[in-house]
């Protein structure tokens, strides 16, 4: 079995988020090994029911160098750095991928990526996928089933559970860290990896054929800070400004929005 594994750490247990991060390197540290634990711990589940299988994992935090590789299994391969392209946190996704876990992941907007890194609260304020809020979770999930991939297992904060639950049933979820204005509620690492191990455990005996539907049109508004960086994007072919700060791109193939993400 070929399994592709998205980790990020924003949905990871306790995780307090990117804020502190900033101005505590200790909390930071502490938090990427909580980080390489789920994720050890999800490839453990695996290999517990298949030893054969073959895992590749993107690390989709920051510069992509948080994953502690000396501690991977062998059946495992890495995707570190960013290679600038389309797929961002699913770099390295194909059609001869059996499922997709994705660890870590939380329910903000999509402004965290890759594709627009740099430019959080300078640029870009609000990115919507036909009408709803974008979410780095909503992003990875199209581009898994783009390829006909099936999404089986996610861990994250409370929130993301509760939507996936409701959005996808044929996932299964465990979540990590509950937040609450400023502060997080959160039950212990040991604890919350038992949780992971039994999910993951699940996911890999989940036979059910694929719930997710690729929607057949998307439509993408994007808001910008300021209008000067909005009337430079509505030069990428197919964008219109809706409003002095605002454009809005449609297409029939995701990929395409992808591609969009990556220039605007």
């Amino acid at each position: 079995m070929k399994i592709f594994i998205s980790v990020d750490i924003g949905g990871t247990c306790g995780s307090t988020g990117y804020e502190l991060w900033h101005f505590n390197e200790s909390e930071l540290t502490h938090q990427l090994r909580i980080m390489n634990d789920e994720l050890i711990t999800v490839c453990n589940a695996i290999n517990d029911i298949d030893g054969t299988s073959e895992i590749t994992i993107k690390d989709a935090f920051g510069n992509g160098t948080g994953i502690d590789i000396a501690r991977l299994p062998a059946n495992t391969s890495v995707i570190r750095g960013w290679d600038g392209g389309p797929m961002g946190m699913m770099q390295g996704i194909n059609e001869n991928y059996d499922m997709t876990m994705l660890i870590g992941y939380n329910r903000e907007a999509y402004t965290r990526s890759t594709s627009i890194l740099g430019r959080i609260d300078r640029e870009i304020t609000e990115l919507k996928i036909n009408g709803g809020v974008a979410s780095e979770f909503l992003i990875s999930y199209y581009t898994s089933l783009y390829f006909g991939v099936p999404v089986k297992f996610v861990s994250g904060d409370k929130s993301l559970c509760d939507m996936v639950e409701i959005m996808d049933p044929g996932i299964n979820t465990v979540y990590t860290v509950e937040k609450i204005g400023a502060s997080v509620i959160s039950d212990t690492p040991e604890f919350v990896n038992q949780l992971i191990y039994k999910e993951a455990q699940r996911a890999m005996n989940n036979e059910s054929p694929m719930v997710g539907v690729l929607p057949e049109a998307f439509e993408v508004e994007i808001e910008y800070r300021r209008s000067s960086y909005a009337y430079r994007a509505s030069f990428y072919p197919g964008t219109i400004l809706t409003d002095s700060r605002t454009i809005k791109y449609s297409s029939n193939d995701f990929m395409e929005v992808l591609k969009l993400l990556m220039f605007v």
